[in-house]
């Protein structure tokens, strides 16, 4: 018999990248990206509350200077209160998404 973990973080298929600070907005909240996987992101907004787990809002991507780099529609999956409100978001379209995600990938390389 195998032992499984009990945390959803253990179990996680994707595991999670920790990331400059990358801004961006979910469902027009001002937000910062905490980490990210191929399956999806942990993102903080600004303003807590108001998330369903379930729901389904569009998360977008800003650049440096602002112009936005992308629009990915996600679902709401775990709203943690304890840390500030943060969101866990799956991507509903993880292939359009993949180009955006080795883009985050590359640029979190570089910063390292």
């Amino acid at each position: 018999m195998i032992a499984m973990s009990d945390t959803p973080a253990e179990r996680r298929i994707h595991p999670r990248n920790p990331t400059e600070p990358i801004f961006l907005m979910v469902a027009g909240r001002p937000s910062r990206l905490l980490d990210w996987s191929f399956g999806g992101l942990r993102v903080r907004p600004e303003q807590a509350g108001g998330f369903i787990v379930g729901q389904r809002v569009d998360v977008t991507i800003l650049r440096p200077d602002g112009h936005s780099w992308a629009r990915l529609p996600v679902t709401i999956r775990h709203v943690d209160h304890e840390d500030g409100g943060a969101l866990g978001v799956m991507l509903v379209d993880r292939l359009s998404a993949f180009p955006l995600l080795l883009e985050l990938f590359n640029h979190s390389l570089a910063r390292a």
